[in-house]
């Protein structure tokens, strides 16, 4: 079978036969057009507004599938380069047709291999960067290598090893911000409601009490106060009288310790606050009053620097006097303390 070019309704000459069943130009010199009767490339396609054209070596080819499901419906490749660029499709779930579920890919030449540059689902979800398995509307690499980005309606993640690092998502009109260490579950680190008011459920906080009172407490003595009663420990971090630091940074600590029976005869009191970076320390001297004190809040705050793992608690002594004063039990005495910066 032979096919004529015609020039403005004139026979010209046989360019194309059927070579084994294929359809070839004869004439290697000559440029194929369509749309145009003056083709300037070796394939030129006319339209309109302009040409679209395939220049110098480079070819275009159709190739039947492979045995994984493939089809490739484009092929772009220089003669002396082989495959430069391919365009696929590809069958994810076979069946006969209409059963069967297939996505788009765009593949480069990456050494003596094709790489998977970019994926079309059949939902409509993309991928780059060497994403096959899309679950999200967009998504860099895939959800196998130890990184890589998702962006869906209302969800970014941001993950690591194979489990959500970052995962900001809006629900119930409020901004979430969360991560996980595993993919056991998110834990919320931050939440912007829709009101703009910003909580952080992660955040290092504590408020202790103690449940009983330390009585007659001994004089010439550094005695720990005891805060046994827990109304809140954001975070699990204070345990045995000592709040421990989970992470370096500024912390706000304050204190309001009620003392009982103040002796007039002692020389002073001193509560300290103790940390592993320093001591501060607040008096009363006592010897001052004129006789004992039914009871005197001692109260403090500082913000400390503290480093991770390290420790803060609360001391009182007694310079002299008679062994009678108490530290007084519930909201009267109180630790409290958070993570500031």
């Amino acid at each position: 079978m032979k096919f004529l070019k015609t020039v403005a309704g004139a026979a010209v000459s046989s360019l194309w036969e059927t070579v084994s069943g294929n359809v070839v130009v004869k004439d290697t010199s000559a440029d194929v057009g369509i749309g145009t009767d003056d083709p300037g490339y070796p394939l030129e396609v006319q339209g309109a507004n302009g040409s679209t054209a395939i220049t110098g070596s480079a070819t275009v080819a159709i190739s039947d599938g492979d045995a994984d499901d493939e089809y490739s419906i484009l092929r772009l490749a220089t003669s002396s380069d082989g495959g430069l660029v391919n365009i696929g499709a590809k069958a994810t779930t076979t069946g006969a047709y209409p059963n069967s579920v297939g996505q788009l890919e765009i593949a480069v030449q990456n050494g003596g291999s094709m790489a998977t540059a970019m994926t079309i689902a059949a939902a409509g979800n993309v991928g780059i960067g060497g994403a096959t398995t899309i679950t999200e509307n967009f998504q860099i690499g895939d959800t196998t290598e130890d990184y890589f980005f998702q962006l869906s309606k209302n969800q970014l993640k941001f993950n690591r090893g194979g489990a959500s690092y970052i995962d900001q998502s809006v629900a119930d009109g409020s901004l979430y911000f969360r991560t996980t260490a595993s993919s056991a579950g998110d834990t919320n680190t931050m939440i912007i409601a829709s009101d703009g008011a910003i909580t952080k459920p992660a955040q290092p906080a504590f408020l202790v009490n103690p449940s009983s009172g330390q009585n007659d407490i001994d004089i010439n003595t550094t005695v720990t106060i005891v805060f046994d009663v827990e109304r809140f420990d954001q975070g699990g971090d204070f345990a045995s009288n000592t709040f421990t630091a989970p992470v370096t940074g500024r912390y706000q600590l304050n204190w309001d310790i009620r003392l009982n029976n103040i002796d007039s005869g002692a020389g002073y009191y001193m509560m300290a606050l103790v940390t592993s970076n320093a001591t501060y320390e607040t008096y009363v001297t006592s010897s001052q009053f004129a006789g004992d004190v039914a009871y005197w809040s001692c109260t403090g705050a500082v913000l400390a620097d503290m480093d991770a793992a390290d420790t803060a608690h609360l001391t009182l002594y007694q310079s002299a006097g008679s062994a009678q004063t108490d530290i007084s039990a519930g909201l009267g005495s109180t630790f409290s303390g958070f993570l500031a910066c």
